[in-house]
């Protein structure tokens, strides 16, 4: 289990990101990135990619918060339109990428991976 999320619900965060192909990466950042989240600690998702819109940000939130069986409360941002320079440092220093597209193969992390604990 990595950042406090066991494998099958990994599984469905990773094919909501899928339904969107202006998604190219995403990562977990926060206290989950870092190794020090709690139960009930939100989950921080930075996702990358240059034609995300609004939209597709909005559709994204209601679809992990609202639709799909998990318990926990999504906060996301996109990365390329961050302002905020103070965030945008935390989340190089902290983020880790479990999910990334390429070309028109979509694949994420395995293996291992989910099974470290941080």
């Amino acid at each position: 289990m990595r950042f406090g999320i066991p494998p099958q619900r990994m599984d469905l965060i990773i094919n909501a990101l899928k339904q969107w192909q202006e998604i190219e990466q995403a990562a977990v950042f926060g206290s989950r990135g870092i190794g020090n989240y709690k139960n009930g600690s939100d989950v921080d998702i930075v996702i990358y990619g240059e034609g995300i819109t609004a939209e597709v940000l909005n559709r994204l939130s209601i679809e992990l918060n609202e639709k799909l069986p998990l318990p926990y409360y999504f906060d996301l941002v996109h990365y390329e339109t961050l302002k905020n320079q103070e965030l945008k440092e935390q989340i190089d220093m902290s983020a880790k990428i479990f999910y990334k597209t390429q070309g028109d193969d979509s694949s994420r992390l395995s293996g291992d991976f989910w099974q470290q604990k941080i």
